[in-house]
């Protein structure tokens, strides 16, 4: 249950200082830029389980032009990776375990902590233009470390060390590089916003936990329509 550095993310930031001109294919046989890639049936289930419409199909949406499409398209192959690791197919299996859970909500806590601390110091206007305060994640993934390690969890759980080299990284560039903050922002906040609700409710039913505790990460309160 550790959080990698991603490739998702090295990708997204790579993409960010190059003018997002680097585009990948996308699955489900669809062609972009002229390319066709096929999927395995694994990925196809688990990203139409995980509600991934394509961006042309939204015709309404935000995500149908500008920046917006750019991500989602130039991210999709990388989304799918990251949506077919044996971590998160068991999860969708029903497979996880409590202790599993726990030390995924441990390690987003020290990446959303240390995100949110580089956002509040950020002054690069398109970090402070994307920094939308019903967003943050750090008072919800408090409540859910409580939860899970008690009481006095700041002072026993550590993070991992693929997440301290995450942090490391978010803490980097906030110095060297700010407007690639945005790449966090754009893989993480997207990420929980939608296909995170699955894994909130997959959590509550197949862990068994108790009402309204554990899972506050995936509600965002603030934001009626969550997809």
């Amino acid at each position: 249950a550790q959080l990698p550095t991603g490739s998702g993310v090295i990708m997204l930031e790579t993409s960010r200082s190059n003018t997002l001109q680097h585009l990948a294919p996308t699955p489900s046989y669809l062609r972009r830029s002229g390319v066709i890639v096929a999927l395995t049936e694994q990925e196809e289930r688990v990203s139409k389980a995980m509600e991934l419409t394509p961006a042309e199909a939204l015709a309404e949406s935000a995500r149908s032009r500008g920046l917006a499409l750019q991500l989602d398209d130039g991210t999709r192959k990388s989304h799918s990776m990251a949506e077919n690791t044996a971590f998160v197919t068991g999860f969708f299996k029903g497979i996880s375990t409590r202790p599993a859970f726990a030390q995924l909500v441990a390690s987003l806590y020290f990446v959303y902590e240390a995100m949110e601390s580089a956002f509040d110091k950020a002054t690069d206007p398109s970090v402070k233009a994307l920094d939308y305060p019903e967003l943050r994640r750090v008072p919800a993934l408090e409540d859910d470390m409580a939860y899970y390690f008690g009481v006095d969890w700041q002072s026993t759980v550590r993070p991992t060390a693929a997440t301290k080299e995450y942090c490391d990284r978010i803490r980097s560039i906030a110095v060297d590089e700010p407007p690639l903050l945005v790449a966090h922002m754009y893989t993480r906040y997207l990420g929980d916003l939608f296909g995170g609700q699955m894994m909130g409710g997959m959590a509550r039913s197949s862990l068994k936990l108790d009402d309204a505790l554990g899972t506050r990460f995936y509600e965002f309160d603030e934001i009626p329509r969550a997809k």
